[in-house]
């Protein structure tokens, strides 16, 4: 039952209020004035206070003053009592936060009803309040264990299961595995697309791995553990063939397109898998070395990429990464330790096997290691953002060792720098280039600028608007690896290249592969056709030479002419004296 606090300094009126309150089964407390009123009110912490305006010591307008600023009393329901009956003075008492008057004299009906109808109230919003604050408590609690945009568990949760697996795996001593699947094309899609798109991207995906776990038994829990990586947990005894073919029919499942907002997307995700208690026996290990076999299982195979899509861990992956580690720390010191070097490729007209022009590679040298492998060396760069300061510098260095050959040659000599996907799409590449022909002196004829495939079809509005602003510095652009592609064709008839390189995976060993005879043959004529200067990669043999030359091929490199040499080598085998 309620308790309600009466503060009235006449004697009979407070005790006829109480007599009423208390056979309506109300609770009551009493107080002869102010002082004492807030004194009991701060210590009890009423349901309601009656309270009349007119007192000594403190009156009603000073006691609800008080009791505001006391957090136990600063929504308790205030009703007043007076005699007065000025609107002044009601309007006093209601802004300093009363919630009703009654008028001396009041019968007992309107003192029970004004009661009832304010606790009712107060205590509806007390409801409303709990009901808010459970539902609080509830989201809370949700969100401690599952991921609030996906509605997947979360890590916590994740490792609960763990947790709990991990004891019946010891207790029946089998394996358990971890799956961590990565989603790579996110941040390409939210640079595209927008963040909105990249949101309903990643729910697609987690309401199909739901959907995909919700059918087979085999899967324990599955997590999203944030940014693009999402965890999967089998249940205990499942061997490595029974994980692998799981994981090889959720790629299938999950390869399919997904459909967001009206716009079909599709994704390449990749699986690492690591077992307990065979590659650890904690999550955070375990996840770790999960994520170690898909980054050895994109990057390396020897040093050509793998396309399997999901990869167990070895031990030899931990080695490997931390090989990787170092060299990523090493990179971050090569250019201002002058590790790096830009090698030099001779390309040739192929009738007379004239020097025309020379491609600019990258070298990284440690003495510990020896020359780090090209596709590794960009990798890294990439992956830690070093390929903007390393290709700018690689470019002011070639572009200054071309100036030099120039002045110590009789003719011209044109220098062929790649940019990485990443260079291409700075936004003020063009500014760029500019500013490192004017610091170089080299006229903008004499630099090539070569671009991927891959590295347009990102932004092809972008990437045609990049390629008009750099042809109008009278710079001219080829497409590199013309023909391994999916869109090379359109990429000529789309773009404004001046050069085309057919990529050496078509030349090397040609008339031992019949297939690519053809394929190049048209490429050569297409070059034609479309008046673009053609230069085939990759030559090392006089049989490659004589076919090439026999169907019009003009220009090439390769090992039969030089292999990338330093720069001062380069002046030594190529160039004649002045």
């Amino acid at each position: 039952m309620s308790t309600i606090l009466v503060i009235e300094d006449e004697p009979q009126v407070q005790a006829n209020i109480c007599e009423i309150l208390e056979l309506a089964d109300y609770t009551t407390l009493a107080a002869a004035d102010g002082m004492s009123g807030v004194e009991l009110a701060k210590q009890q912490a009423p349901d309601l206070i009656i309270c009349d305006v007119m007192m000594p010591r403190l009156d009603g307008y000073g006691v609800i003053t008080e009791l505001r600023q006391h957090p136990e009393t600063a929504n308790t329901p205030f009703i007043f009592l007076t005699a007065r009956s000025e609107q002044d003075a009601l309007r006093q008492g209601m802004q300093l936060g009363a919630d009703d008057y009654l008028r001396k004299p009041f019968s007992p009906e309107d003192l029970l009803e004004a009661v009832s109808v304010r606790l009712n109230k107060h205590l509806g919003l007390v409801d409303r309040f709990n009901q808010q604050l459970e539902q609080a408590k509830e989201a809370a609690q949700f969100l401690q264990h599952y991921d609030r945009d996906t509605g997947l568990p979360n890590y916590q949760l994740l490792e609960k299961h763990f947790d709990l697996a991990k004891i019946y795996a010891q207790q029946q001593t089998v394996s358990l595995a971890v799956l961590v699947v990565e989603l790579d094309q996110l941040e390409h899609i939210s640079a595209t697309l927008g963040h909105r798109m990249r949101k309903l991207l990643l729910e697609s995906f987690a309401q199909r791995l739901m959907a995909f776990s919700a059918a087979l038994p085999s899967l324990e829990v599955i997590a999203y553990l944030g940014g693009r990586q999402f965890a999967m947990l089998s249940r205990p005894a499942m061997g490595q063939a029974q994980i692998a073919e799981l994981a090889g029919s959720l790629l299938q499942e999950l390869r399919k397109p997904f459909l967001v907002a009206g716009q079909e997307i599709f994704v390449k995700p990749t699986i690492g898998i690591s077992l307990y208690p065979e590659n650890g026996e904690v999550l955070d290990r375990l996840l770790g070395c999960a994520e170690g076999a898909i980054y050895k299982g994109n990057k390396y195979k020897g040093d050509k990429p793998l396309d399997v899509g999901f990869y167990f861990y070895t031990p030899q992956h931990h080695v490997r990464a931390l090989e990787r580690l170092t060299l990523e720390s090493k990179l971050h010191h090569a250019l201002e330790n002058d590790e790096l070097q830009v090698f030099y490729q001779p390309q040739v007209e192929l009738a007379s096997q004239r020097l025309i022009a020379a491609e600019a590679l990258i070298r990284w040298y440690l003495p510990e290691r020896g020359y780090i492998s090209p596709i590794e060396l960009i990798s890294i760069a990439e992956e830690t953002g070093l390929i903007i300061p390393i290709g700018e510098w690689v470019l002011e260095t070639a572009c200054r060792q071309a100036c030099y050959w120039q002045q110590a040659l009789a003719k011209s000599l044109t220098i062929s720098v790649n940019l990485s996907a990443r260079q291409f799409h700075q936004p003020d590449l063009t500014g760029q280039v500019e500013s490192v022909l004017q610091r170089t002196g080299l006229a903008p004829q004499g630099l090539v600028l070569e671009v991927t495939e891959s590295s347009i079809l990102e932004d092809t509005q972008k990437a045609l608007s990049t390629l008009e602003d750099l042809k109008a510095l009278g710079i001219e652009v080829a497409i590199d690896d013309f023909g391994t592609g999916y869109s090379s064709l359109s990429c000529l008839k789309q773009f404004p290249f001046d050069v085309l390189k057919i990529d050496q995976s078509f030349i090397r060993n040609i008339h031992q592969n019949p297939g690519n005879i053809p394929i190049t043959r048209i490429i050569i004529q297409l070059a034609k056709e479309l008046n673009l200067d053609l230069i085939a990669e990759g030559i090392e043999t006089e049989q490659e030479l004589n076919f090439l030359l026999s169907h019009g091929c003009q220009m090439g490199q390769g090992y039969l002419f030089g292999r990338p040499v330093s720069a001062l080598e380069f002046n030594q085998f190529f160039l004649p004296v002045k």
